[in-house]
């Protein structure tokens, strides 16, 4: 059984390296210089009593992990992709280990793994280094869930507050434990580890000084959200998903619903992904990552065949496997590349910028700085975030939409001798500007 699990664990750590290859050669972008210029020590402990330094959020378990990524890697982003890309494995193996307790044997669970570290939707988790707080939660999430099956309580319990303290998605644990009844009937051990999970987010609320939580822009009703955000998943999964892969999702549900065995598993993994999304529900603009921890379940759906049919067809359906394989990959790759190079592009700016000489206390507004590229989110709104964390010093660098509404800074800038740039976005240069 240990030579199995490793086999498992290298073919899914080959997938992901495979798939996700290009990121290796991207940068940092957005939210990830904000980690940059927050990566103090100082810092980093004031995150266990507060929020965790981007809206109104408890997550202190990724302030550590980027505060450790920065000591360990500094400025070289390929090195935390590189993190990112481990944990994406291992999330891969945990759902290969949760896909054999549920009863699918080796061929089965490991077909399940490898298309979710392919799959396309949520890219963003694996690619992106500020995304890595859904693959994290959802590596908890899925220990916790085995360990529940194995009557591991109180490490479940542990599991949900480090899954809390790391994004707050995790609160749909209590319910996924419930749809897996199922396979082990618990009712009171599950109450016991919703009790740790609510005096858990109790403290949360007393440190933050509100019982929610608000990063991105929320919807104004619940009602709203159900109107606008419920009908883009179907088209979300069409449009990432392709006919070839839906078409065997589908195949999955209905061998496995014919099969006594494998029934209890295609429902409750239905439902399980369902559940998976409700966290986001009030999220304005519900993004790609969002879905990221819906795939794994709909995973384990497709793979089911592989342990339902007679073992004379398997190697049949196990080509409807390669082929949504074959789907999914060049879809990641194609996504991971453009990622890299929005990366690199955020690079070439961040060092142009801090390559132009100037005096300590001058005061350099930037104008221009793209919030796109290839496709893919680019510096913008956290240019001047990334200019503190690469040349501290006295003076200030900044945009020019972040003086917007500020009196201190335009004081700030009318003390000193103040510079202005405006990036040419046709020839990647700055120009400074009268």
């Amino acid at each position: 059984m240990r030579a199995a699990h490793s086999l498992a664990f290298l073919a899914i750590l080959a997938t992901i390296g495979l798939v996700h290859r290009p990121i290796l050669e991207g940068w940092f972008q957005v939210d990830d210089f904000l980690w940059l210029r927050l990566a103090h020590f100082g810092d980093v402990l004031n995150s266990f009593a507060g929020t965790w330094g981007h809206g109104v959020a408890y997550r202190p378990v990724m302030r550590v992990s980027f505060y450790l990524d920065d000591l360990l890697f500094g400025w070289h982003g390929e090195w935390w992709h590189a993190e990112n890309l481990l944990i994406g494995a291992l999330d891969g193996f945990l759902l290969y280990l949760f896909a054999r307790r549920l009863g699918l044997d080796f061929a089965a669970a490991l077909a399940a793994a490898c298309l979710f570290v392919a799959a396309p939707i949520g890219v963003e988790n694996i690619d992106w280094i500020s995304g890595r707080t859904g693959l994290l939660s959802l590596g908890f999430l899925l220990g916790a869930s085995i360990l529940w099956l194995d009557g591991h309580v109180a490490a479940v319990a542990a599991l949900l507050v480090l899954g809390l303290a790391t994004y707050e998605a995790m609160l749909v644990l209590p319910l996924v434990l419930i749809l897996l009844l199922p396979f082990r009937r618990h009712i009171r051990s599950i109450l016991v580890i919703a009790g740790a999970g609510m005096a858990f987010w109790l403290l949360r609320s007393i440190l933050l000084g509100t019982f929610g939580a608000k990063v991105d822009a929320p919807m104004p009703s619940v009602w709203s959200a159900i109107v606008e955000n419920v009908p883009t998943y179907p088209d979300m999964i069409g449009m990432l998903w392709d006919g070839d892969a839906v078409g065997a999702l589908a195949l999955g549900m209905v061998i496995g619903s014919l099969h006594r065995r494998f029934r209890p598993v295609v429902w409750t993994m239905l439902a399980m992904s369902a559940a998976l999304v409700l966290p986001f529900l009030m999220a304005k603009g519900w993004g790609a990552r969002f879905s990221f921890a819906m795939q794994a379940p709909l995973c384990i759906i497709l793979a089911v065949p592989v342990a339902a049919i007679p073992t004379r067809l398997r190697f049949a359906y196990l080509a409807v496997i390669g082929v949504v394989l074959s789907d999914f990959a060049p879809d990641s790759y194609r996504q991971a590349a453009a990622m890299a190079q929005a990366g690199r592009f955020d690079r070439e700016i961040v060092e142009k910028a801090a390559a132009i000489p100037t005096e300590p206390w001058d005061t350099m507004i930037f104008a221009g700085i793209p919030d796109s590229f290839a496709g893919r989110m680019a510096i913008s709104t956290k240019f001047t975030d990334a200019m503190a964390a690469r040349t501290p010093r006295p003076g200030l660098t900044l945009r020019e939409e972040d003086m917007i509404g500020r009196p201190d800074l335009t004081d700030f800038a009318a003390k000193t001798r103040t510079r202005h740039f405006r990036f040419d976005p046709e020839r990647r240069e700055f120009d400074e500007t009268p």
